[in-house]
C-alpha cells in the first residue's frame, strides 16, 4: 500500500503501521509570489523540488485516506496577502512622494519616463528561438540511485544500459518542461491543458514531454541583473532585479564602499557582480532583503556625501 498523507507517499505495511511510521504535513500546500510552502510549518522554498522535499512536520500512521483539500482556505490566504503587499506598495510610494529631498540616480539602469499618450507604441514580439533541453554528457558518471532532475519524472539510475540504453523502456523521461500552474482552486502545468483540482491527481499528471533522463545537475546560466536606487541625506536604497532567488545558494556581502554579489536563482541562471558605491556606508547599520522580484539594499551612509552606486 501507498501512504497518501501529504509529503509522504511511501510504501508500507498495515501489520508494521505505528503510530510514528510516517513523516508527513497535516496541512496544506501554499503556492504564492513564486514561493511554496505547507501552511501547517511555513518553511517557504523557491524550487518546486526544495517544496516536494521539505520533510514533514509531523508523525503520525500512515494512511490510504484521500487527501482533499480546503480550496477556499487557500484561496483566501492568496488573497490576503496580495491585499497585504499592495498596500505595502501603495505606502511606500507615498512616502518617497512626501519626501522632497530625495535624489534620484540615473548612473544604473534609469526608469522608463510616463509614456506620452499619444505615442506609438511597437508590439512586443514574442522570442521565437526554441528552447533548448540539457542533457548529460556522455561520460557522466552517474552513482546508483540518482533520482532524474526533470520535473514529474522521479526514474532512479539504475546502470547504463537500462537507464540509457537504446530501446530501454527505463530510459524513456517523461516529464514536464514548464512550471507549476495554480489558479482559483485548479492545478497544472504551463506546458500542457490538463487541470485537476486535487494536490495528489496534480502529482500523479503525465509528463506531457519525451526524452533522455536529466541525472547531472543543470548548468547555471550567466546572467545580468538590472539595478536602480535613490538616496535621502541619511540612506540610499539600491535594487538589484532578480526573481526566484535562491536564500540558501546565495552569497551576498555588503563592504564600506561595494558590494559583493554571487546571486543563485531557482531557474538555473547566475549573476556575479562588485558594485562599487564612490562612498563609504556604516555596514553594521546597513542591510538587504531576498524579495520575490528583486534585492533590496538599505544603505546607512557613513556621513553626509551622495553616494553614486556603479557596476
Amino acid at each position: 500500500m501507498i501512504c497518501t498523507n501529504s509529503g509522504c507517499g511511501k510504501q508500507f505495511d498495515q501489520e508494521e503501521n505505528s503510530p510514528t511510521s510516517c513523516q508527513f504535513h497535516p496541512g496544506k500546500p501554499i503556492f504564492h509570489e513564486g514561493y511554496k510552502s505547507w501552511s501547517c510549518c511555513n518553511k517557504k522554498k523557491l524550487t518546486f523540488d526544495e517544496f516536494m522535499n521539505t520533510p514533514g512536520c509531523k508523525l503520525g500512521p500512515h494512511s490510504t485516506e484521500k487527501q482533499v483539500e480546503d480550496s477556499h482556505t487557500v484561496e483566501k490566504q492568496f488573497k490576503d496577502l496580495s491585499t497585504s503587499e499592495k498596500q505595502v506598495e501603495e505606502t511606500s510610494t507615498s512616502e518617497k512622494q512626501a519626501n522632497q529631498k530625495e535624489i534620484f540616480g540615473s548612473d544604473l539602469v534609469s526608469l522608463p519616463a510616463q509614456q506620452n499618450p499619444d505615442a506609438v507604441i511597437e508590439p512586443q514580439h514574442a522570442d521565437t528561438k526554441p528552447v533548448v533541453e540539457e542533457n548529460d554528457p556522455e561520460d557522466l558518471v552517474v552513482p546508483v540511485g540518482t533520482v532524474c532532475k526533470r520535473q514529474s519524472c522521479g526514474e532512479k539510475f539504475i546502470d547504463l544500459e537500462t537507464s540509457r540504453g537504446d530501446g530501454s523502456e527505463k530510459a524513456k523521461c517523461n516529464y514536464h518542461s514548464g512550471q507549476p500552474v495554480f489558479h482559483e482552486g485548479s492545478k497544472g502545468w504551463s506546458c500542457c491543458k490538463r487541470r485537476v483540482l486535487e494536490f495528489d491527481e496534480f502529482l500523479k499528471i503525465k509528463g506531457c514531454k519525451s526524452g533522455k533522463h536529466l541525472f547531472g545537475e543543470p548548468k547555471l546560466k550567466s546572467v545580468k541583473c538590472k539595478a536602480d536606487f535613490y538616496q535621502t541625506q541619511t540612506n540610499v536604497i539600491l535594487s538589484v532585479f532578480a526573481k526566484k532567488v535562491n536564500k540558501d545558494k546565495t552569497s551576498i556581502k555588503i563592504n564600506s564602499d561595494n558590494i559583493e554579489l554571487d546571486v543563485i536563482m531557482d531557474d538555473g541562471r547566475h549573476y556575479a557582480d562588485k558594485i562599487l558605491l564612490f562612498g563609504n556606508v556604516d555596514v553594521e547599520n546597513s542591510s538587504y532583503r531576498i524579495l520575490s522580484t528583486k534585492i533590496e539594499f538599505d544603505l546607512k551612509k557613513a556621513g553626509h556625501h551622495s553616494i553614486q552606486p556603479k557596476k
